[in-house]
């Protein structure tokens, strides 16, 4: 697994749902969480012991939700209302993008993007369609800067070299 999820969760999504302050459009929130993502270039999710914030999916018994925000505000007014023993934490957009969202496709785990009163249990969405949505959402010469970044850490040629060389 390439995401932390943790043994706690919220299983009435209900709960969840109470655990910020305005009810939103669903598409409305979807979009407003790229928007935001993009121009921030970093996301919000709770933590606790290495774990990430998680309830169960209102679409899919069988799935787990990972909790996104797009705004820190959002991540800790759901905090203080539902996850009391986490703390609020980001991570960058490119690992967000590259690390977690392709974890997370790969797990079959759904992403909860900015969960919220709008929807009976939050926005729930695919990893890999978000993946490809914040992808298509930036501008060209955003999107070529991560992929060159993700080149970057990708490529051995810059990495060093853990063994001596034979001179």
């Amino acid at each position: 697994m390439n995401h932390p999820i943790g043994d706690a969760s919220i299983d009435d999504a209900s709960a969840v749902a109470e655990a910020t302050a305005t009810a939103v459009d669903p598409a409305e929130s979807r979009q407003r969480f790229i928007a935001r993502a993009i121009e921030q270039e970093v996301i919000w999710f709770l933590e606790q012991d290495e774990s990430a914030a998680y309830a169960e999916s209102s679409q899919d018994e069988e799935a787990v939700v990972l909790l996104f925000w797009s705004d820190r505000a959002d991540a800790k007014r759901a905090r203080k209302t539902q996850f009391k023993e986490y703390e609020v934490a980001e991570i960058s957009l490119l690992e967000f993008i590259f690390k977690w969202l392709s974890g997370m496709a790969e797990d079959e785990v759904l992403v909860g993007a900015n969960w919220t009163v709008g929807a009976p249990a939050g926005v729930e969405l695919e990893a890999e369609q978000l993946q490809d949505d914040l992808l298509e959402a930036m501008g060209e010469e955003m999107r070529a800067a991560y992929y060159d970044a993700l080149q970057s850490a990708l490529d051995p040629a810059d990495q060093p070299d853990d063994e001596p060389s034979a001179v």
